[in-house]
């Protein structure tokens, strides 16, 4: 091998290496506290009540040879007080069942403080309806209050982990 051809060569890999490092996702993080936002983005929630929210809006895209959709993951999680109405259309409009804390996506885990868990299948299976996030779980904590829930949802080609 000459020196020339060396040096080609490694100029080729440098630029290889630069286009790659070049290549990466790019992942944006939004914390919110706006109802009317969450609603927009979860309208299946419409009806509970919320008159307070927090939640993270987390956007996510890993760059591939060739760009499609599923590139990018979006997912929403957090905590919403609901009005007294709010709990008691939730208490008795759903039906509810113990959930234990190993069945919970890693984004519910981390929010959800200790204590029993209470899910509903029906509230759950009502995300189906939301355009962007139709993939969602809700929690309770079983402490009789029915005024708190904890929620996560994912984009149609990612699920919720």
């Amino acid at each position: 091998m000459t020196p020339s051809s060396k040096k080609q060569r490694f100029s080729i890999l440098g630029l290889m290496l630069i286009s790659l490092a070049g290549c990466g996702g790019k992942h944006t993080v939004i914390k919110e506290s706006n109802v009317a936002h969450l609603l927009t983005r979860l309208p299946n929630l419409t009806q509970l009540g919320i008159v307070t929210c927090n939640y993270t809006w987390e956007s996510r895209t890993s760059t591939s040879a060739v760009p499609s959709p599923s590139d990018t993951k979006v997912t929403i999680s957090g905590t919403a007080a609901l009005s007294p109405a709010g709990a008691e259309r939730l208490k008795g409009e759903f039906t509810w069942e113990p959930l234990s804390r190993a069945n919970l996506p890693k984004l519910l885990a981390a929010l959800v403080p200790p204590g029993d868990l209470l899910f509903s299948p029906n509230l759950n299976a009502s995300f189906k309806s939301n355009a962007s996030l139709p993939q969602g779980f809700v929690v309770i904590l079983s402490d009789g209050k029915w005024n708190t829930l904890f929620f996560a949802a994912s984009d149609v080609d990612h699920s919720l982990e």
